[in-house]
């Protein structure tokens, strides 16, 4: 895990060789102790600095794998921070279509399975994505659902902040 952290810190970054070496480093060695959670964690790292390096048709696959092994292992945190990076990187991007796609499961899974703060920070998302589809009635909404949130974390609150701005 330690490895694939790095990998996290690269990716975060926007260093895509750090975020791939590190990543690769982690995903062999987790795959080899069959460590799902790793496995997940570097897919995860790989794929989103790939999508956010505007290659997404490298790195969405890899996110989607790293989501399928998360829900195969009942990894909560790891298929929520799967689903957040495809939201956040298809909207990132400019690809509404894709970000649609994931935004209903994603905001289901979080939901079902009480993590507020993934659900708060998707939301944010969802309100960006309303007001690039001119759905500005529904992005005030949304925004101001967040913002009322007890407890949303401030990354939530900014991107529900400039969504309602």
């Amino acid at each position: 895990m330690a490895l694939s952290n790095m990998a996290q810190l690269c990716m975060l970054g926007a260093d895509l060789e750090g975020a791939t070496r590190w990543g690769e480093r982690a995903l062999a060695m987790a795959r080899a102790i069959d460590a799902p959670d790793v496995v997940s964690h570097a897919l995860n790292n790989i794929g989103t600095a790939q999508m956010n390096d505007g290659r997404w048709d490298d790195g969405a696959p890899l996110v989607e794998e790293a989501l399928r092994v998360a829900l195969d292992g009942g990894l909560q945190e790891h298929a929520a921070r799967a689903y957040t990076n495809l939201v956040s990187s298809a909207l990132e991007l400019l690809r509404l279509d894709d970000c649609e796609r994931w935004l209903t499961p994603a905001l289901a899974y979080c939901a079902d399975n009480d993590l507020d703060s993934w659900l708060l920070y998707i939301d944010g998302h969802q309100a960006e994505l309303r007001l690039f589809q001119g759905r500005y009635a529904e992005a005030l909404a949304v925004a101001d659902r967040v913002l009322e949130a007890r407890g949303a974390a401030p990354v939530s609150r900014v991107i529900a902040l400039v969504a309602r701005a």
